[in-house]
């Protein structure tokens, strides 16, 4: 079946793109955003020399433009080494939160060769239900009901979203955002430890579990603190902690 990337007509008339872009530049964005390379993730392998021969333009001529849309526009990113485009903020404009795109999503993400492109992605991936940031300059690019890859309505609707665990760095942003007394690496460590299990499951969301702790810690903090100044171990509160939310 045919694949289709509709291109909002905003693009055309956004400030970003009629005063700063060149008509080299428009046709260049144009083609990183329709090209047959891309894919559901927005993060694709393609090749200075494919890009040469589909664009018409010389190897030399495309490397200038990666660095121009890379560190003036910012809105790609490629790895030269494993040959890779990302388009920064493609997720705003092609992910939804249809569990048929649950699945395909996340294997897209882990094929990806460039460790810095799939943590990017597998963060966006892991905060899918909250509003994610705005494209660089308006755009819309969607997939037709057509394109081949396209989950199958026969998947099963009631599959849960892959968890994907956070980083340290996640961690402390929630608990900076949230205010709380929550220990971004005692939390990591607890659950690496456990292999991201609340009690007998697999987790599905570390941030309800942030939560939870916070329920506790509210409730415990002089029993907490006790156990902290004795130098006493946490076996009790392991156990607790075995039955988290999440």
């Amino acid at each position: 079946m045919a694949i289709y990337r509709n291109i909002s007509m905003n693009f055309w008339t956004d400030t970003k793109v009629s005063d700063d872009f060149s008509p080299e530049d428009k046709y260049f964005m144009l083609y990183c955003l329709t090209n047959p390379y891309t894919n559901l993730c927005g993060c694709y392998e393609i090749s200075i020399k494919q890009i040469a021969r589909d664009t018409g333009y010389n190897q030399e001529t495309v490397e200038k433009l990666l660095d121009r849309f890379t560190n003036k526009y910012k809105v790609i990113q490629y790895d030269f080494n494993n040959k890779e485009l990302l388009i920064n903020n493609w997720n705003k404009y092609n992910w939804t939160k249809s569990e048929k795109l649950d699945k395909p999503l996340l294997e897209e993400i882990k094929n990806i060769k460039t460790l810095e492109f799939q943590q990017y992605l597998g963060n966006i991936y892991n905060k899918r239900d909250t509003v994610l940031i705005g494209y660089i300059y308006t755009i819309d690019t969607t997939v037709s009901d057509t394109v081949s890859d396209t989950v199958s309505d026969t998947v099963n609707k009631t599959e849960s979203k892959k968890f994907i665990k956070p980083t340290i760095e996640e961690v402390q942003e929630y608990c900076k955002e949230r205010k709380n007394n929550i220990n971004p690496e005692q939390f990591i460590d607890y659950y690496n430890a456990n292999g991201w299990k609340v009690g007998k499951n697999s987790m599905k969301d570390w941030k309800a579990a942030i939560r939870t702790w916070e329920k506790y810690d509210k409730k415990e903090t002089k029993n907490i603190n006790a156990y902290n100044h004795t130098g006493r171990q946490y076996s009790d509160l392991n156990k607790f902690y075995d039955n988290l939310g999440g």
